[in-house]
């Protein structure tokens, strides 16, 4: 999750440009989210449950998203003088982020609780739909920048912008069929 972004804007902007920014603001996510990792499974091993409920867990990963996306992401994009961060990086790792949280909580519904045609006909059509709104919600965004400003965002690198959106959809659609009976 945190990474993306930044993997972003290494393929669309390049190491040369990026390497500096991602050493000092990139380490800081990584690391806080190994300490609560660490935490939480020294905890189970300890007490058999872990130290914060999976409420307080989402709140500190929806904070850490947060102020990534709206402090440190507008400040690298300040730092590196690009222009339309908002509409390549940002955006697309908010849509991710809500897409992500969204599906957590609909999976469990989808997969555990539908019968397996229920299942075929939700993946088949608003599940389709659902991940062309996210998708193409990045794309128009992506399509929305001059092609005055080709040297920064050149159209050929805009598909790096979408590609985490297309791989979090395309996951998480496997997992609704994966739980398919062979009963016909």
């Amino acid at each position: 999750g945190y990474g993306s972004p930044w993997f972003i804007m290494l393929a669309i902007h390049g190491l040369a440009k990026t390497w500096r920014h991602m050493i000092i603001y990139y380490p800081p996510f990584v690391v806080l989210s190994i300490i609560f990792t660490l935490g939480n499974a020294i905890s189970v091993v300890n007490s058999g449950d872990t130290f914060v409920s999976d409420f307080l867990q989402n709140i500190f990963i929806g904070v850490l998203s947060f102020l990534e996306a709206f402090c440190v992401l507008p400040w690298v994009a300040k730092k590196m003088g690009v222009k339309h961060m908002w509409k390549v990086v940002i955006l697309p790792f908010v849509l991710m982020n809500i897409g992500l949280f969204g599906l957590m909580f609909l999976m469990p519904v989808v997969v555990l609780r539908m019968d397996d045609l229920v299942k075929v006909l939700f993946r088949l059509f608003p599940y389709a739909v659902l991940t062309e709104m996210f998708v193409g919600t990045s794309r128009i965004a992506n399509r929305l920048v001059p092609l005055a400003e080709e040297d920064d965002y050149r159209p050929e690198d805009k598909v790096f912008a979408v590609l985490p959106l297309d791989c979090l959809f395309g996951y998480w659609g496997r997992i609704i069929l994966m739980g398919l009976t062979d009963k016909v």
